[in-house]
C-alpha cells in the first residue's frame, strides 16, 4: 500500500552515465516548465493507482506516461516506471505525441529495457534530476538520500566514440563495435533486444 510519503523523480542515464532526460526538460519553454512543475507537484502526492488523465496514465507492462502541453500545444510525454520501495518514479524516456502518434515510436520496447538497466545497475542508470540541486525546481525539498550532482562529470570510458542520443528522431551514431543485449522487464514475459556499444 502506498504510504504518505511523496514520490521523488529520477532520470535515466545511459551506459556512459549521460543523463538523457534532463537536457530535454531544461529546453522546455517557460510556460512548458511551469506546466511541468504543476503536473509533477500534482502527481508526487498521489498514490500510483491515482495517476490518471489528464496528468498521467498507465500504458501496461508496468509503464506510465506523464502528460503535459506548452503554449504551442506541443504534447510532451515522459515515460517511466514506479519503484515502490524507494517511493520514486524513474523517467526513462522523453517523447512528443502528435495526432495520437508518439516519437520515438519504439517507446514500448525501449522503456522496459531501460527499466531493467535501472534495476540491475541503479548507480549507473539512475540519478536525481528534478530536485535537490536542480535548476528546474530549486525550491523543492531535498530528497532524504544524497543524490549525485547534475553537473558531475560522467564516468570515463575507453570507447572514444559517439553514443546514441535516444532523442525523438535520433539515431544510433558511430559507436564502433556493437553487441545485442536482451532485457526482460520484471514481472512480465516481455523481452526486447537493444544494440549497445562494447567497451574495449
Amino acid at each position: 500500500m502506498h504510504t504518505t510519503s511523496t514520490w521523488s523523480f529520477l532520470c535515466y542515464r545511459n551506459d556512459a552515465a549521460r543523463n538523457l532526460i534532463y537536457p530535454q526538460l531544461s529546453a522546455l519553454s517557460k510556460q512548458g516548465m511551469m506546466n511541468l512543475r504543476r503536473t509533477l507537484e500534482h502527481l508526487r502526492v498521489k498514490p500510483q493507482t491515482s495517476w490518471d488523465r489528464p496528468q498521467a496514465s498507465p500504458l501496461g507492462n508496468h509503464m506510465y506516461v506523464i502528460r503535459l502541453e506548452d503554449e504551442n500545444r506541443t504534447q510532451h510525454r515522459l515515460f517511466g516506471h514506479h519503484e515502490i520501495p524507494r517511493q520514486a518514479f524513474v523517467i526513462t524516456l522523453y517523447g512528443i505525441e502528435k495526432d495520437s502518434h508518439c516519437a520515438p515510436s519504439n517507446y514500448i520496447a525501449l522503456c522496459p529495457c531501460r527499466q531493467c538497466e535501472c534495476l540491475a545497475d541503479p548507480g549507473t542508470h539512475k540519478c536525481a534530476c528534478l530536485e535537490h540541486v536542480d535548476a528546474l525546481f530549486p525550491s523543492w525539498p531535498s530528497p532524504h538520500q544524497p543524490q549525485p550532482r547534475l553537473d558531475a562529470r560522467p564516468r570515463k570510458t575507453r570507447l572514444g566514440s559517439t553514443h546514441p542520443s535516444h532523442q525523438p528522431g535520433g539515431h544510433l551514431g558511430h559507436v564502433g563495435r556493437l553487441r545485442r543485449r536482451t532485457c526482460q522487464s520484471p514481472g512480465s514475459g516481455f523481452q526486447t533486444t537493444q544494440e549497445i556499444a562494447l567497451r574495449n
